[in-house]
């Protein structure tokens, strides 16, 4: 900035002096010294806008997202698992009935057209009867699991209607009786 106070300085006695050409080049000199120095300090202020810590420009910013995603992520995985073991269930039955099927088409095959012997018969239907009974332990497990209310956020009350079972405690008063608390 002193360069340029100095070079306005000349270019006024320059025009003192009537050097009208000189003191033309001298203020177009000193507009382009000024216009270089504002150019270098919107530069300056960019870079220091630019390198100014993130998390300290947008904490707010990021604080509504980790709220957000805090609220939206546990429900969102509740609903994908409930619909994960509704469709594994679907699939179980499924397979039950395909089971129930194969063994007739076996039936078939030992009983009316007599193409298969009946030890391979009863070896058959033996894995096909420890295979319902997989199902039928792991089918109702499942069906438990989906109709299950969960809680979506925190501070909800679960509400599914859960029996609690009381159990009976004995304990010795001090007299030496056995006495039940529920």
């Amino acid at each position: 900035m002193g360069k340029v106070g100095a070079m306005q300085q000349q270019a006024m006695s320059a025009f003192n002096l009537e050097q009208i050409n000189d003191a033309n080049e001298m203020l177009q000199h000193a507009n382009e010294m000024l216009d270089q120095a504002s150019e270098d300090h919107s530069r300056t202020k960019l870079v220091d806008l630019l390198t100014k810590n993130f998390f300290a420009r947008n904490w707010w910013k990021i604080l509504i997202v980790l709220i957000l995603l805090a609220i939206v992520i546990p429900p969102s995985f509740t609903i994908l698992n409930k619909k994960r073991v509704q469709h594994k269930i679907a699939k179980l039955k499924l397979e039950s009935k395909k089971i129930n099927e194969m063994k007739k088409e076996l039936q078939k095959e030992v009983f009316i057209k007599k193409t298969i012997s009946t030890k391979t018969y009863e070896e058959r239907v033996a894995k096909f009867e420890e295979r319902v009974t997989e199902l039928k332990q792991t089918i109702p497990v499942l069906e438990a699991i989906a109709r299950k209310k969960t809680r979506f956020l925190p501070w909800e009350k679960n509400t599914h209607s859960s029996k609690k079972l009381s159990t009976k405690v004995s304990t010795k008063s001090k007299k030496g009786k056995r006495r039940k608390k529920k």
